[in-house]
C-alpha cells in the first residue's frame, strides 16, 4: 500500500483506496487492514462478470474495505516527544 501510493498513487491524484475481503475470511488480514487506517464500508453480494470468465471466488460474499490516503501537505512527521510519551 504505502509504496504504491508513494510511486504512483499521489501523482495520479488517488485519495481512496478500495479492497475486498472474502466475508467468511476473519483471520490476520483483517486486523492489518483496520491497523493501516482501513475502515470497513460493507458487504458485496455475490455475483459473476458479465464480460469476463467465472470465477469460484466471484460467488462469495465479501467485506469492502476503504482507506483515505492523506494529501502530502497533510503528512507530518511523529517528533521524538511523540514517541517518548
Amino acid at each position: 500500500m504505502e509504496r504504491f501510493v508513494r510511486r504512483h498513487g499521489r501523482r495520479r491524484g488517488v485519495r481512496l483506496l478500495l479492497t475486498f475481503v472474502r466475508a467468511d475470511f476473519d483471520g490476520s488480514m483483517i486486523k492489518a487492514l483496520r491497523d493501516k487506517g482501513w475502515h470497513c464500508a460493507g458487504k458485496t453480494e455475490p455475483g459473476q462478470a458479465g464480460n469476463r470468465p467465472n470465477k469460484q471466488i466471484r460467488e462469495r460474499p465479501k467485506w469492502r474495505f476503504l482507506c483515505e490516503v492523506p494529501a502530502e501537505s497533510e503528512r507530518k512527521q511523529a517528533s521524538l516527544s511523540w514517541w517518548s510519551r
